[in-house]
């Protein structure tokens, strides 16, 4: 016994000295020592539901303003207004596939596991475009806290892509949640102005329309801000947004007041054969205006062809609905009927505000007759 435990001290001392493995047969397995790995950091992603006005977005289509794939939107950490991008808390998601959400570069996570209340902000269109003509469009950021933020629409909404550069949502939050409820709304106010004409040929022989006279019109609204002055207020835990005050700012400077060409709804007239007449619909984001210029016209409707005519409509400000021509989220609708005439008529305001997106809805009493 006494040898075997003075072999098995000495060949213990060999390995501990030598690291070899002379006292282990081939069959033996390699003796190795366990290094102990340090714990990885377990990184929560910061992850929020996305829906407009409280209402899931489902659908795309230009009057609703759903996300549709390919959307992106600015998304601001720990701030209660949109920041500048190059800073650590921005990211840009991108909707890949529909309610699928994705960063276009990396992952953001929250910078710790303490649950507290924080505030958050994202909006859309983010990027600032290229200028257009004299007027660059998209967000400008304001400075310190003193200076408002600002958003330009387009000149040109005349297509879908141009109308939906010019509509400003944003959400903002103020809650524990970690997930956080993104409810994005319209900042900004909508016009929808309705263009319909008889067709009755019979009676009217010198004030119908047909289809191909109809086809191809063009409607501006004229002498508009171009740009919005936003102020941004804190919001209370976890309550709906209504602390973003947007203003349609037309000032002394000529290159912030320009006309808007209006995007059409349907391409071809709409004819209604019960009551021989044809229609057209059209929309326009603008900033809000509570007065419009004296003297100046707000409505231009152009026939199409190089002998076309235009119509012009200037408004008696005294009868504006109350509470200005334009409210900030709401939509004001105009009906406009056209007459071939060449006479003078005495017009009747029809201009009514309804929630956004109810502008269709609008009645059609006293419409203006432009002749």
């Amino acid at each position: 016994m006494k040898r075997k435990n003075k072999g098995f001290i000495i060949c213990a001392c060999f390995l501990l000295l030598f690291g070899g493995n002379g006292c282990s047969s081939s069959d033996d397995p390699d003796i190795t020592i366990p290094r102990e790995e340090p714990e990885e950091e377990l990184k929560e992603p910061v992850e929020f539901t996305v829906s407009l006005d409280g209402i899931e977005m489902t659908k795309a289509n230009i009057e609703g303003r759903a996300f549709e794939v390919n959307d992106k939107f600015q998304f601001c950490f720990n701030s209660y207004k949109p920041i500048e991008s190059h800073t650590q808390h921005v990211r840009v998601y991108e909707m890949k596939t529909k309610d699928n959400w994705q960063p276009e570069n990396d992952t953001m996570y929250w910078d710790n596991q303490e649950i507290r209340l924080r505030h958050f902000c994202a909006f859309t269109p983010y990027a600032k475009f290229a200028d257009e003509g004299s007027h660059g469009y998209g967000y400008t950021f304001g400075g310190d806290e003193s200076d408002a933020n600002q958003f330009t629409v387009k000149q040109d909404q005349s297509t879908e892509a141009n109308y939906k550069a010019s509509d400003l949502l944003i959400a903002r939050a103020y809650t524990k949640k970690r997930l956080v409820p993104l409810s994005f709304y319209h900042v900004l106010s909508k016009v929808r102005v309705t263009v319909s004409a008889s067709t009755k040929k019979d009676e009217d022989p010198n004030g119908w329309f047909t289809v191909a006279e109809f086809t191809g019109l063009t409607v501006k609204l004229n002498n508009m801000a171009m740009k919005a002055d936003l102020t941004f207020n804190p919001i209370e835990e976890d309550s709906k947004d209504t602390q973003i005050i947007a203003t349609g700012n037309l000032g002394d400077n000529k290159a912030w007041k320009d006309d808007i060409t209006m995007c059409p709804l349907n391409a071809t007239p709409e004819v209604k054969e019960k009551v021989d007449s044809i229609s057209c619909s059209f929309i326009a984001i603008i900033p809000p205006l509570t007065t419009l210029s004296t003297n100046d016209k707000l409505l231009s409707i152009k026939i199409s062809g190089e002998k076309g005519k235009t119509y012009i409509f200037t408004p008696d400000l005294e009868k504006l609905p109350e509470g200005g021509f334009t409210q900030q989220g709401k939509e004001t609708s105009i009906h406009v009927v056209l007459k071939k005439r060449d006479v003078l008529a005495e017009l009747e305001t029809n201009i009514e505000i309804t929630a956004w997106g109810e502008g269709s809805k609008a009645t059609d009493n006293n419409p203006i007759t432009l002749k």
